[in-house]
């Protein structure tokens, strides 16, 4: 389902308004109730004798068992700051029928893991809905109890950590519907000491996933396209901008208003006075009307050190008092320093379902790629699944002339989409099981990920990333223009590796992400990695992503974020110090110093993120183990807890709209730039300097 092609979706077998029962039984399977707001009229037109009733939007796609109402327009505007991005979704739809559609949602896809930080609806002219952060079922009731009063009222709750459903009850006849939804998501950052390049991306599909949708998903996705689609992107880099491009859709690229050089993060959120940057404004070519698949943009800029080095941030919160959070970044480069291993196994775990019969070209080049590059005296394999599994060997050979011809020709002559569905969990244990526990292991799974069911194979990749101790690690790559992000992204972060997505191998400009992923999967494992504050490794007074700051837990790959977020109520020490501690398999220890960086301006960006990240930490737990009654009480209040209190949509926790009366001119346009308020704080980090 595109997503920016979609609409709001409502059920049409539900009974007449009281008002339209003269009209006959012809109408009984019209889908609106009455709306009545205290000391009001009914919102619903009553039409003259002799006139018609005009029952349905002028644009509603009528299906069996419910109607779609696609939007009018869509805007998406984004504003990325280094490797950090701030993106706002504006959808409006018009309801220009003589009734009230009664309860309404759309379903939608937004970057895996993203930190939704605002949702507001505009109604009409003069009502704005705002939103509230509850408890998932708190705010379930709230909505449903709004729309039983015949108020308008919305509710956006999150269905995966990538699929999020938006509900709107009591939109009036006569009236258009602007739906706003803010997001700050962290870009990709390429593994590569050569080159610095991030990719942003936009997913514009719910892919069609093998097995059955979840009941809650199931019969909400719609698919007619917006009558008008505009996608502006503002980029401001700290250094020189050396190439943006797409190479999934085609875009234009101006100059922005401010050309200079910054020289990080504390420049670019004007925290310093004087400084400036460089700024290219990126606008998709008009004469594409939505989005048909993934959006991505890479973006390529110089960089002032060949050796970065990793760095912390420390954030006050502007309301909330002694509440402070830490940002600790590792770059790719402080993993590519310790040099290929020359030890160990990689098993390479291949999708030949029946999804990827257009992208089985892609999986060949790829695998040719990657076996070409595995040092000599390595231990490879190959597994295929589908329904099953298979494999290429009993057990994995060491990498010499012999098996390297042996695996081509099976690449060549037995891989094909021709296993059925995608049961990626049995065969992922079962190649597991399998594996030489004599040595590392480096996974690399090849996949659409067309899977709806993800907890229990992300699970098993967490587990047996923290039993193994670091020994194993899991990498992926995502193939086709419309992957679960959720399970790529998901594999590698949960797994201690790296994951690259390739649209389509036929565009070119893949080969540069297999290198990455390449250099990726032949870097040495880190047998202990520890983060000390002051010299210490107790962080009673912080919550902390991840929950242990030990080796098997930290991801360095990718510019891999750690933060700390100080409890609740509880004074935190002066930050002195912060370093590092490497234990190298080979015995050598090595202490880093992070350098620190206080920033003078009291925001949210890093509070959102860090509480964005513990949450996410807390839903993976939670699909970890089945823990007793008592404790998934605990964590569920602790979750609804940390959500409400930074404002942040989560498994846990719901945005419930609800109105608010506002003053606006008697234009009736069409709505396009409407200022949001955010749930949350503004987001300093991400405004334009000056603004």
């Amino acid at each position: 389902m595109a997503i920016f092609a979609a609409g709001i979706v409502w059920d049409p077998r539900e009974p007449l308004p009281p008002e339209f029962n003269h009209l006959g039984g012809k109408h009984h399977n019209l889908s609106y109730h009455t709306h009545i707001q205290t000391n009001q009229a009914p919102s619903s037109v009553i039409p003259f004798p002799g006139t018609s009733l005009k029952e349905f939007p002028d644009n509603v796609v009528k299906e069996p068992t419910r109607n779609v109402l696609p939007p009018l327009s869509i805007s998406i505007d984004g504003h990325i700051v280094g490797d950090t991005a701030k993106v706002t979704v504006s959808q409006v739809f018009w309801n220009n029928s003589d009734v009230t559609i009664p309860q309404a949602s759309y379903v939608f896809p937004l970057p895996n893991g993203c930190t939704v930080t605002s949702f507001s609806c505009r109604v009409g002219r003069n009502k704005i809905l705002r939103a509230k952060v509850k408890p998932k079922k708190e705010a379930q009731e709230a909505f449903q109890k709004a729309v039983a009063m015949h108020n308008t009222a919305a509710l956006l709750e999150q269905n995966t950590p990538e699929i999020f459903t938006a509900s709107v009850g009591n939109i009036p006849a006569n009236t258009r519907i602007e739906a706003n939804v803010t997001y700050v998501t962290l870009l990709k950052r390429q593994f590569s000491q050569e080159k610095n390049i991030t990719t942003f991306s936009i997913p514009t599909a719910i892919a069609n996933r093998y097995g059955n949708a979840p009941v809650d998903i199931a019969g909400r996705v719609g698919g007619a396209a917006a009558h008008a689609f505009n996608l502006q992107l503002e980029v401001m880099e700290a250094e020189k901008i050396v190439e943006i491009k797409s190479e999934t859709h085609k875009i234009h690229i101006e100059n922005g208003p401010e050309k200079g050089k910054a020289s990080n993060w504390k420049d670019l959120s004007g925290q310093r006075d004087g400084s400036s940057i460089d700024v290219a404004v990126v606008k998709l070519d008009s004469n594409q009307g939505y989005l048909q698949e993934d959006f991505i943009l890479t973006i390529e800029s110089s960089s002032a050190s060949k050796t970065d080095k990793p760095h912390a941030w420390i954030e006050s919160h502007p309301s909330l008092e002694n509440q402070k959070a830490v940002m600790i970044t590792i770059p790719s480069s402080f993993m590519e320093d310790k040099g290929a291993s020359q030890t160990g196994e990689v098993i390479f775990l291949v999708d030949r379902s029946g999804s990827m019969a257009d992208k089985i070209d892609a999986v060949r080049s790829s695998l040719r790629f990657f076996l070409k590059g595995i040092p000599v005296g390595r231990k490879f394999n190959i597994w295929s699944f589908g329904s099953n599994y298979e494999r290429l060997w009993p057990t994995s050979q060491v990498y010499s002339s012999e098996s390297l011809q042996l695996a081509l020709y099976h690449i060549e002559q037995q891989l094909k989409a021709d296993m059925g569905g995608t049961e990626l969990f049995q065969a992922l244990e079962a190649m597991l099981q399998s594996r030489d526990t004599s040595c590392p292991c480096d996974v690399v799974i090849l996949t659409d990920g067309e899977v709806w069911r993800l907890d229990e194979t992300l699970s098993l990749v967490q587990n047996t990333r923290s039993i193994s101790q670091g020994e194993v690690r899991f990498f992926s790559l995502g193939i086709g223009a419309h992957v679960s992000h959720a399970l790529v992204q998901g594999i590698a972060s949960r797994g201690g590796g790296y994951s690259e997505v390739i649209p389509k191998a036929s565009l070119g400009g893949w080969e540069d992400r297999l290198v990455s992923m390449l250099k990726a999967a032949l870097t040495s494992h880190i047998d202990t990695l520890k983060i000390k504050v002051n010299d210490s490794e107790d962080y009673d007074q912080y919550l902390t992503s991840p929950a242990k700051l030990l080796g098997r837990y930290i991801n360095p790959f990718q510019g891999n974020r750690i933060y700390l977020l100080s409890k609740p109520d509880t004074a935190v020490d002066h930050l002195k110090n912060i370093t590092i501690e490497v234990i190298k398999p080979n015995g050598d220890q090595e202490l880093i110093d992070i350098t620190m960086t206080i920033l003078q301006k009291p925001d949210t960006t890093i509070h959102s993120l860090a509480a964005r990240a513990i949450l996410n930490d807390m839903e993976h737990s939670a699909n970890e183990t089945i823990l007793p009654n008592h404790k998934r009480s605990l964590k569920q209040a602790q979750a609804e807890e940390l959500g409400c209190r930074f404002s942040l949509l989560s498994r846990w926790t719901s945005f419930f709209l609800q109105e608010e009366k506002c003053e606006l001119g008697e234009d009736d346009q069409l709505i396009s730039s409407i200022p949001v308020q955010d749930a949350a704080d503004g987001l300093v980090l991400l405004q334009r300097r000056g603004a």
